[in-house]
């Protein structure tokens, strides 16, 4: 199934349904500049639209200064990261993340730390 990254779509009382690794600067590159976080525990998020009109969202947690202000990752220096790294997928049901996943790993994602 194919998403459309949609940045105004509602993800409101969305939770984290899976997990994706993918170098943040991936993301920058395929969508864009992330839209904004909550400027605490997420410092951006991208938000897509499933033809089935389900919606779903990637998101770091907790990953930058924002959260950790000592020693953490500014967001800039998070956002450019050619590394795969660890990001939430949130979505009413499990099944919508997964297909998220599934479209994204097509696109260089990874579904663990290891490649896998």
């Amino acid at each position: 199934m194919a998403f459309t990254h949609t940045p105004a779509a509602p993800a409101t009382h969305t939770s984290r349904q899976a997990d994706v690794w993918i170098a943040p600067a991936a993301l920058v590159r395929m969508f864009g500049e992330p839209a904004e976080g909550d400027g605490y525990k997420i410092s951006g998020q991208y938000v897509f639209v499933g033809a089935d009109g389900g919606v779903a969202r990637v998101y770091d947690w907790k990953a930058t200064s924002l959260y950790e202000e000592e020693g953490g990752v500014s967001p800039g220096a998070f956002w450019a990261t050619t590394r795969r790294v660890h990001f939430n997928v949130g979505a009413h049901d499990r099944a919508t993340a997964a297909r998220l996943v599934s479209w994204l790993c097509a696109r260089g994602a990874r579904t663990n730390a290891w490649g896998l």
